[in-house]
């Protein structure tokens, strides 16, 4: 039980199959890797949206941030805003907050989060604490066209076409030295002890291998389909299981991109809009249980400003909500959907296949012997992130005050995870902070302090030495933050100085 790993079998491309083959091209020279996918088959492509991690994940892989904007369609994200989560006042059409990327502000012995629970007069949390509110109310760039390639004053991450960023990211692995070899799966073969073997493909190929990734998507075709590792759901948690997506063309070549993903409430769940180049990504996801497919389309066409009775060009997903109870199991990882999934209302589902291919290149069992250690090591870490993400996204409906009955049901406290419910009575009396999180938490807390604070949830000033700064320190403070984003261009015209005039190399 010794052997070493020679031979990885990636088992499905997609966005996942690609990120964890551009990952594992590291170990190009110890191992041999193989991606297998059928372009029959293809992949889902709708998750558009993604977390500041992916500029890392890129830069891992040496992609030149002008050829991702290029290829990829992508343009650039710097928070969530979240449009009529809370039901309207009298006289209000509408009302909406942002989850930023950047995070809250501070200076020695200033903490503009905390200002801002001493009075919260000011306006609203997220312009009170950061500059960052304003770019998107502008629909600014979060970058000078002089900014180095993955530098800027504010944090941001990028919206993007899936597809093309698969095939982007295909052709890069494949110049690493990954073998692609296309084929259709027909069958997976065990050996005595239940490992995996082989694919076999439906050409009569025969793929061996000693570990295998499934990418398979929510076919989950090794770890389901083959090993019968049982599907968590958490549907008692999270409500939507349909999503109903739709590209639509701008009106005109130069209309203004959007520098936040907008969610907007609906009757039984939200709708996305996402900026690309080209085209916006729209798609309401919803509860099947709380509205009918048809009904669910006319909310989409009256959000689109289209008649309720018009054709639209609809695709739609059923969601599995839920995660695996074993993430690796024998010989055989999981990643992408095939890992889990959970409603993409927080952009989780790529951060989760970043972190699950940065995790197998960082600890590869190197032979058969301690892959048992490092499988068990990858489970209870990913148990713990799937977790904390269903808090998270739980979160924005248990403070929702809307009152249909999908808003309703969602306060219910038997769906409300205990851990949870745990976080929300200490941050009554303290905001959120470092000591109410682990390492595996995706979501910090500065995160739920944005989701808190935009939502109206109340918590004790507390008394501490960071509140103590004098005023005329306070506002110069801010005067400095506002003055990071002075001048930044238009997210449009910014988009157009990359495709003409590139971006400056590190």
């Amino acid at each position: 039980m010794n052997n070493k790993i020679k031979k990885v079998v990636i088992a499905g491309g997609g966005t996942s199959g690609w990120i964890t083959a551009n990952y594992l091209s590291q170990l190009i020279e110890q191992v041999e890797i193989v991606l297998v996918e059928s372009e029959e088959i293809g992949i889902i492509g709708v998750g558009e949206g993604t977390f500041p991690t992916i500029r890392r994940t890129m830069q891992a892989f040496g992609v030149d941030e002008q050829d991702l904007v290029n290829h990829c369609e992508a343009t650039f994200k710097q928070a969530i805003k979240f449009v009529n989560w809370m039901k309207p006042q009298p006289g209000e059409e509408n009302n909406f907050y942002y989850h930023l990327f950047d995070v809250p502000r501070k200076a020695p012995n200033l903490d503009l989060s905390i200002e801002w629970l001493k009075d919260q007069s000011v306006g609203e949390f997220a312009s009170s604490v950061s500059a960052q509110a304003r770019n998107c109310d502008l629909r600014l760039s979060p970058r000078y066209p002089t900014d180095r390639q993955y530098e800027s004053e504010h944090n941001y991450a990028y919206h993007l076409d899936a597809k093309k960023m698969a095939a982007f990211l295909a052709k890069k692995a494949q110049e690493k030295g990954i073998q692609r070899i296309e084929g259709k799966i027909v069958s997976v073969s065990q050996n005595a002890q239940g490992d995996i073997s082989a694919l076999h493909l439906e050409s009569g190929q025969q793929i061996e291998g000693d570990l295998f990734v499934d990418c398979t998507g929510f076919k989950a075709l090794i770890i389901g389909e083959t090993l019968n590792v049982p599907f968590e759901s958490k549907a008692d948690n999270l409500f939507v299981d349909h999503a109903l997506t739709i590209q639509i063309p701008y009106e005109s070549e130069q209309q203004d991109i959007e520098s936040a993903t907008i969610t907007t409430a609906q009757t039984a769940g939200w709708i996305w809009d996402i900026g690309l180049q080209s085209r916006r990504g729209v798609g309401y996801v919803y509860s099947s249980k709380h509205i009918s497919h048809e009904a669910a389309k006319k909310e989409l066409c009256t959000y689109l400003g289209k008649d309720s009775s018009a054709e639209l060009d609809c695709r739609l997903v059923k969601m599995n909500v839920g995660y695996r109870r074993e993430f690796w199991h024998k010989n055989c990882v999981s990643i992408g959907l095939a890992q889990g999934f959970l409603e993409p209302l927080e952009s989780t589902a790529i951060v989760m296949i970043e972190a699950a291919a940065h995790y197998l290149l960082e600890k590869f069992p190197h032979d058969q012997q301690s892959m048992a250690v490092t499988a068990q090591r990858f489970n209870d870490s990913f148990k713990e992130r799937w977790d904390s993400i269903v808090d998270f996204v739980k979160l924005h409906y248990v403070l929702s005050d809307r009152e249909e009955p999908f808003w309703v049901d969602n306060r219910k406290e038997q769906g409300i995870p205990t851990s949870l419910q745990d976080k929300l009575a200490g941050w009554k009396y303290h905001p959120p902070s470092e000591y109410d999180f682990s390492i595996n938490d995706i979501f910090a807390a500065d995160s739920y302090s944005y989701i808190l604070y935009g939502m109206g949830y109340g918590t004790e000033t507390p008394i501490n030495r960071l509140s103590s700064r004098p005023e005329r320190d306070i506002e110069s403070f801010k005067s400095f933050l506002y003055g990071l984003s002075k001048d930044l261009p238009s997210h449009r015209s910014y988009i157009n100085s990359v495709k003409q005039f590139g971006i400056q190399k590190l």
